[in-house]
């Protein structure tokens, strides 16, 4: 048993009802149920077994603070064992307790477990620009946290985080200890830096090689991966997620009204995904009107799995013309479904709901605007109108990306021993990983960008590793990236290290976030909803504790007091970058996670400069 929380009252073995305050019903005794199913909005309820059981097994956390020692986290020891990579997630890309708490474990597995490099989720080269300032060099920190791009790392948490590794860096070389901390970064979103990290070694080295490339390189001008100005791959999208809760296990008939105009290599349709273990998808590509047709109604039927975890759905158009889109219907097991939270007639002031934005959640292409309009209507005053603005000299296909991106590498890597003896070895594998980058970019813009997306993280990750053999890392990312279930960069890192992976996921049942609002509000604070009554919030929150720590592997599914981290329940720590009213989905913890911590309440991230 391991040092589990001390002092917590349970309420039902002594035949009361209260749990540190919190309630409980009244007729609770171990082996009892006291939860249900439904949503969030009365009291916390969990069943004296599982009370009893995180009593045992939960570590009570002291503090997310740095700053305060280790002795509370002296269990984590056991926890993580030999493990050389550390996954820490994070529930939200904007919780300033996560962020806080991930600084915390982080000083504890660099001064207590040895653990010496960091990576984060950020592009790769403009990541590791950060680590000259960590190491001692010069620079100004809040520019360099900056040059990363997302404005989810742009926090005083992460700033304040920085600091402390440079001073402990610091500190270790005037001690002569020989440790250190380094900053990395595993993404690959964007090509500008790698590309050119890669080509001002070239420019040295290989100039030759350089003057070949120049021309295939130059026409990666006109491509964009991500739907973006230029791109052969890209397509006018709105996209939104449904509340899945409501769908699974039933039937889904979602209809509208389409109309389109000059649709040349494509068509206009309507699209439904449903995300999980049995996965179904519809854009209407095989009966999606093409050239120009008149208001016609287009129907979507799907029964969504009973093991759904997710649904987006929306409006769709590749390639060149316009279309409009007006009157959309959703009816579940044959009833109406309303929200206020969508305006699927758009007879509102703009998108709401139904954001431009691609079906795997990326940013919707600058080459289609996007508009209601009042001239063309078939129900209300308004339409949805979507049209292509690009000229077609621009396009690129992912697959000529890719070829040009690809000839790089390979050319690259041929010559890899003749750039180590010239260079050095870390200053060639160096310019032939940024060439890699490169590529793994280019290859966003073909097939699933997200499982491509996940699978070259890990990729990165593991390659930073070969180049310190010795060293342990520890990973921050979000809950899903860090996450052992494909197709996930924790499942990648989990096949190739096995044990030698852990991850640890967050979650908060109460509290406020820091992200991109719904309805073009751009960024400002978001409340978490209340967690569903059979979540594992839900539990959680009946403890009363405010920080606790808990070692999914113990759970046992024949177990009263702990099968229900082994099953599948809503779970709130799905929340991105984007603001999400509904964000509990069903979701297994055991298994794809190793640890989790909770904490009870937490704030938004507060970004740097305001």
């Amino acid at each position: 048993m391991r040092n589990g929380i001390r002092g917590l009252a349970i309420g039902a073995v002594a035949g009361l009802n209260v749990l540190s305050g919190v309630a409980v019903s009244e007729d609770v005794q171990p082996g009892s149920d006291a939860g249900g199913g439904g949503s969030g909005g009365g009291a916390a309820m969990a069943t004296a077994d599982q009370l009893l059981w995180l009593r045992d097994h939960a570590v009570k956390l002291d503090t997310v603070e740095a700053g305060n020692g280790f002795k509370d986290l002296q269990p984590l020891k056991a926890m993580i064992g030999d493990a050389q990579v550390v996954g820490l997630g994070e529930g939200t890309h904007g919780t300033r307790e996560f962020f806080r708490a991930k600084h915390r474990l982080l000083e504890f597995l660099v001064e207590e477990m040895g653990f010496s490099i960091f990576s984060i989720e950020a592009n790769m080269p403009e990541a590791y620009a950060l680590n000259g300032y960590v190491m001692g060099g010069e620079g100004e920190v809040e520019k360099l946290i900056g040059g990363m791009y997302f404005w989810t790392w742009n926090t005083e948490d992460v700033r304040d985080m920085v600091e402390w590794m440079r001073a402990w860096n610091a500190e270790q070389k005037k001690a002569g200890s020989g440790r250190r901390v380094q900053f990395t970064g595993f993404d690959m979103q964007t090509e500008r830096v790698a590309l050119e990290v890669a080509t001002d070694f070239l420019r040295e080295h290989d100039r030759a090689l350089l003057e070949q490339l120049k021309p295939g390189l130059a026409r990666l001008k006109a491509y964009s991966p991500h739907g973006g100005e230029g791109s052969g791959n890209d397509f006018g999208c709105a996209t939104g997620r449904f509340p899945v809760e409501e769908a699974r296990g039933k039937k889904v008939r979602y209809s509208g009204w389409v109309k389109c105009e000059d649709i040349e290599d494509g068509w206009a349709g309507l699209w439904w995904r449903v995300d999980g273990p049995t996965r179904k998808f519809d854009n209407m590509q095989d009966r999606g009107p093409r050239g120009t047709k008149e208001w016609q109604e287009f129907v979507i039927e799907l029964d969504v799995p009973a093991d759904a975890e997710d649904i987006y759905f929306g409006l769709l158009m590749p390639g060149r013309g316009r279309a409009w889109f007006d009157g959309l219907k959703i009816e579940i097991d044959g009833k109406p479904w309303e929200s206020e939270e969508f305006d699927l007639d758009f007879e509102g002031d703009g998108p709401k709901g139904l954001l431009p934005r691609n079906p795997m959640g990326g940013p919707a292409s600058p080459g289609y605007s996007w508009a209601y309009d009042a001239e063309a209507v078939k129900h209300g005053k308004k339409s949805f109108r979507v049209a292509h603005t690009k000229k077609d000299e621009e396009r690129m296909t992912a697959e000529e990306a890719l070829a040009i991106t690809g000839d790089m590498v390979a050319r690259m890597e041929a010559q890899r021993d003749r750039y180590a003896a010239e260079a050095g070895a870390w200053e060639a594998d160096w310019a032939i990983q940024n060439a890699r980058v490169v590529d793994q970019w280019a290859g966003l813009g073909a097939g699933d960008g997200y499982s491509h997306r996940d699978k070259c993280m890990a990729i990165n990750a593991r390659w930073i590793l070969e180049q310190n053999p010795d060293a342990k890392m520890v990973i921050w990312a979000h809950n899903w990236h860090v996450r052992d279930e494909m197709p996930w960069m924790g499942a990648h890192l989990r096949k190739r290290m096995g044990p030698a992976y852990v991850n640890l996921a967050f979650c908060s049942s109460k509290g406020e976030y820091w992200a991109v609002r719904q309805g073009g509000k751009g960024l400002g604070v978001c409340t978490l909803a209340a967690p569903e009554a059979d979540s594992f919030e839900a539990v959680l929150e009946a403890t009363g504790e405010p920080i606790l720590l808990v070692d999914l592997r113990e759970a046992k599914a024949d177990d009263p007091g702990s099968a229900w981290l082994t099953e599948s329940r809503p779970f709130g720590g799905i929340i991105g970058a984007m603001e999400m009213p509904r964000h509990y989905q069903r979701a297994q913890m055991q298994g794809p996670f190793d640890l989790l911590l909770y904490v009870r309440e937490t704030t938004w991230a507060r970004p740097l400069g305001k």
